[in-house]
């Protein structure tokens, strides 16, 4: 039976809201709300059960690991387009005030609908703010042609009853208006708790779509991660790259496992690839290992990793069929710096213009 990890749960919400106070009968235009601001990823790289109750520690392992950290990265993205369908149900047609119940948490909420507002330097057509007694759960800034926006989600304010990552937000960066892609998305995520059961705190990753194909990269942060070493303090991250097929659920991932404080990212995949860091380990931890015993404990480190729907396939040199020269090249996508990552503190917008 699969087991949903902890430290995702907080995404886990359900999003239910009653009617507003409006006529039924009252004749509505279009929602000036965009139906999504987001997309979803295909299996083969979002996977929701790690492997986190294996305890031996192998190459496919952190290959896994890396696509469960992607699933927390995907659950926001899927929390916002239920939101924003749920807001729509309301028939957003132009500004306004409205308040309603939600059904999560029994408790009035307030949305606001403003034009013309400024976030970050840039000016948008709409704001719409979302609020717990006074408290800010929710903002979406966006234009809608191109649509082009940005989402902010506190989990813990839009759902009172979610109290397993009280400093838990979520902000979404979305956008059909680029060159290079026709929909992309940055998602970040900050404040999630973490102990013995939920490993990483934060999660930036960046998903470029152009028909069934979607490159990515990103970094997430395990602060308190030991692969080998028992003395090794200040965790790792696992930084990545990534490409998927959403037609037929393959995805190609090459994964770095650097410090959180490296500043550079130039050379994460290649210098803190998955088999250098755990053969620098061994040789620190197990320097009476025989070439064999190394060899056997490095099997499934190579890059990149090779995924279907049904997860790990295998890595390095053993491509599996369906897997073409072109889709596997990665070399034009880098992570995030780690220390850019390790610093993350994803904030509501306290401007008023």
């Amino acid at each position: 039976m699969k087991r949903t990890p902890l430290y995702i749960l907080f995404f886990i919400f359900a999003i239910s809201l009653s009617s507003c106070n409006k006529d039924s009968e009252e004749v509505y235009g279009e929602n000036i709300l965009p139906a999504a601001l987001s997309f979803n990823l295909p299996a083969s790289i979002s996977a929701e059960n790690s492997k986190e109750g294996n305890k031996t520690l192998s190459g496919d392992n952190i290959y896994n690991f890396m696509s469960t950290f992607i699933h927390t990265g995907d659950l926001g993205a899927t929390v916002v387009n239920k939101a924003i369908k749920a807001i729509n149900e309301n028939h957003l047609d132009k500004p306004t005030n409205l308040t309603f119940i939600n059904q999560s948490d029994q408790r009035e909420k307030h949305i606001s609908v403003t034009e013309n507002k400024i976030f970050e330097g840039k000016t948008y057509q709409y704001k719409l703010e979302m609020s717990d007694s006074g408290a800010t759960c929710m903002q979406i800034f966006w234009n809608k042609s191109p649509i082009k926006g940005t989402t902010i989600i506190k989990p813990s304010v839009f759902n009172k009853n979610d109290t397993e990552n009280p400093n838990a937000i979520v902000r979404i960066d979305y956008s059909e208006a680029t060159t290079g892609y026709a929909q992309q998305m940055t998602v970040s995520v900050s404040g999630l708790t973490t102990n013995a059961d939920k490993k990483i705190n934060k999660i930036k990753l960046f998903a470029g779509k152009n028909n069934s194909i979607i490159d990515l990269y990103g970094n997430a942060n395990w602060p308190t991660a030991i692969l080998l070493d028992d003395k090794h303090q200040g965790g790792y991250q696992w930084a990545f790259v990534a490409k998927s097929d959403a037609t037929t659920d393959i995805s190609v991932i090459s994964v770095g496992l650097p410090l959180p404080t490296y500043t550079s990212n130039t050379d994460i995949l290649t210098e803190f690839s998955i088999k250098n860091v755990l053969s620098t380990e061994i040789q620190a931890t197990k320097p009476e290992a025989t070439e064999q015993e190394i060899e056997d404990f490095l099997k499934n480190t190579e890059a990149p990793g090779y995924f279907s729907s049904n997860g790990f396939i295998s890595s390095g040199t053993n491509i599996p069929e369906g897997f073409s020269t072109d889709f596997i090249k990665l070399a034009n996508l880098k992570p995030y710096t780690p220390e850019e990552i390790n610093k993350l503190d994803v904030k509501f917008s306290t401007s008023s213009k």
